[in-house]
């Protein structure tokens, strides 16, 4: 009977004379980038006067490239690269991330003068995001990048969400809540180390279902931009 939360490396291969680490880790992150990719494509034809809409667009390019780095640094040639290499895949990730919930904190100020409130979420999103990053840099730390992440889309974007959810009935906000599903299923099977073999193991099942929430904040950004009657121009520099 299989063990499936037995932690057994994946494999090498040899392609053409070169050695690929953890190869279906490496094809499976670059999954997240293609998705990316074609989510930014598709959605860069139709945002430009949605800002939030027109933020999620972003994600998905620095997402993309994000991805990238991770898979070529991070896994099929981890072996011969430094840890440095790892920094620009998640330097890249936290911009997504940030652009994930600030374009929630521009949905909560709707329509109008930037909001107080707004403000405040916006200096403190980006602050902890400089100050993490820094950290994840100068300690070589992941564990920072995941704290941003954990903090930006469940500290941030999922009460927004449910706010907006709950006062206007938004249904991209439906959408947004639902982005999260795969996005904790992931993290809670690498938690746990389920894998169901060397060859599709915890972070090759995680890699697809993040591209599930990929698909589901571009159906969100879509959905966006169909909801005209609450529109979010530009953000002007008056305060109330």
């Amino acid at each position: 009977m299989p063990d499936f939360f037995a932690v057994i490396p994946q494999p090498d291969i040899t392609l053409w004379g070169t050695t690929i680490n953890e190869p279906v880790t490496a094809a499976t992150g670059l999954f997240i980038s293609i998705a990316a990719l074609i989510a930014y494509r598709k959605l860069n034809r139709t945002s430009d006067e949605l800002w939030p809409a027109r933020l999620m667009a972003y994600c998905f390019i620095f997402l993309a490239l994000s991805n990238f780095f991770g898979s070529i640094a991070g896994h099929a040639f981890y072996q011969r690269l430094d840890l440095w290499w790892k920094v620009p895949g998640w330097g890249l990730g936290m911009v997504a991330v940030g652009m994930v919930a600030q374009a929630s904190i521009i949905r909560r100020n709707g329509t109008g003068p930037v909001k107080k409130t707004t403000i405040v979420l916006s200096v403190l999103n980006a602050a902890l995001f400089a100050g993490l990053l820094y950290s994840a840099v100068a300690g070589l730390n992941f564990k920072m990048v995941e704290m941003y992440s954990a903090f930006s889309l469940v500290g941030i974007m999922l009460p927004i969400e449910i706010s907006l959810y709950r006062s206007a009935h938004s249904q991209s906000s439906i959408w947004m809540l639902k982005a999260l599903i795969p996005a904790f299923i992931a993290v809670l099977l690498h938690i746990l180390k389920f894998s169901f073999s060397p060859w599709f193991n915890f972070f090759d099942i995680g890699h697809v279902l993040l591209c599930g929430t990929v698909l589901y904040f571009f159906r969100s950004a879509r959905v966006m931009e169909g909801e005209r009657n609450a529109e979010y121009p530009t953000p002007n520099i008056e305060v109330v």
